[in-house]
């Protein structure tokens, strides 16, 4: 098996075990805002979407902890 084959392999067996795949649906319209918006960021849409999680996740954490 050639390296890069190895490497292939090995990168699939890691990802399998650390790694959860979602499927997202937009609008053109969206998909096209996003796109120049990432762009323009230098950011990789992977990137985007998990920056975009994080935030907002941390956001609302935040609120709900000010409420309690």
């Amino acid at each position: 098996m050639p390296v890069n084959d190895k490497k292939k392999a090995a990168n699939l067996k890691w990802d399998k075990a650390n790694l959860k795949r979602i499927s997202v649906a937009l609008p053109v319209d969206m998909h096209d805002r996003l796109t120049r918006h990432r762009e323009s960021r230098g950011e990789t849409q992977n990137g985007f979407i998990k920056r975009a999680i994080d935030e907002t996740i941390s956001n609302d954490e935040k609120t709900e902890a000010k409420t309690e």
